[in-house]
């Protein structure tokens, strides 16, 4: 079994398996990869798309795909996200050809010119890169479980409503009966909720003790995950706020990505 990755259209890798047997790529030394190293499709409707391969695996160079080592001091990931980046980009693809299909040669693509900062600072910008990464990603997918929730309930009184079940309505009743009964069901309602609210005053003061972001991670004695903190926070219901907030102080928070999630904390300004 070969494993082979290249770019797709929107940038991302996309895997493509195929059984071959081993002794028919083996000498192929040359389109043997390792590992790290940045492939770029210079050929076709994907022409300047790359991705960075994994290590610990086997790889063999596809058709109208290139390969790139970058030099020592030069970090793989941080060139990948340059050429995803639009200026990045637009710097590679400078010099394609659009003929019957958009192509770039290796002239064009080792002479695309990249401001290389120190090595320290491209480990810092991929850090941060991929820490927004995740982040967009957890947000993504509280956004996503909100609206399944209220997907399901649409549904639920979808289905009460055409089996009968939202009021109790007698059929050869009035349209009016029946929008007396419902104004009535809502005012019962409504008074109820009051009657809630004023007999349980603790959730007002839990409405009352929200905190911004910034106090939250200042009085946590550890780290804290994005999901807690977006239940804590003022933000919470308001997605864009909560994302908002997170980007002013982001400078000021470091992240520790595990498997599942992400714990933030405030940086220890003594180191």
């Amino acid at each position: 079994m070969i494993k082979a990755e290249n770019a797709g259209r929107d940038g991302f890798k996309q895997t493509i398996y195929s059984k071959v047997l081993a002794e028919s790529v083996e000498h192929l030394k040359r389109s043997k990869l390792i590992g790290n190293e940045l492939i770029l499709v210079f050929v076709g409707a994907g022409v300047g798309n790359v991705a960075t391969l994994p290590k610990g695996q086997k790889f063999f160079l596809g058709p109208n795909i290139a390969m790139a080592r970058p030099y020592s001091g030069i970090q793989t990931k941080f060139l990948e996200y340059f050429y995803q980046s639009p200026r990045g980009k637009k710097l590679l693809l400078a010099a394609s050809k659009a003929v019957a299909q958009p192509s770039l040669s290796m002239g064009n693509i080792r002479q695309t010119p990249i401001a290389v900062p120190s090595k320290e600072e491209q480990f810092q910008i991929v850090q941060i890169i991929e820490n927004q990464f995740t982040l967009i990603s957890k947000l993504e997918k509280t956004v996503d479980d909100a609206l399944n929730e209220t997907i399901a309930l649409k549904h639920s009184i979808l289905k009460k409503s055409f089996e009968g079940r939202l009021v109790d309505y007698i059929s050869n009743d009035s349209v009016e009966i029946l929008l007396t009964i419902i104004r009535e069901e809502k005012r019962i309602y409504l008074e109820s909720q009051k009657k809630i609210i004023r007999s349980n005053p603790k959730q007002k003061r839990d409405m009352e003790t929200k905190k911004s972001i910034l106090e939250i991670l200042k009085e946590s004695s550890g780290s804290i995950s994005a999901q807690e903190l977006w239940e804590k926070s003022t933000s919470e219901g308001d997605i864009e706020r909560f994302y908002s907030e997170i980007k002013q102080i982001y400078h000021l928070i470091d992240e520790l990505k595990l498997e599942t999630e992400s714990l933030l904390s405030l940086k220890d300004e003594s180191k």
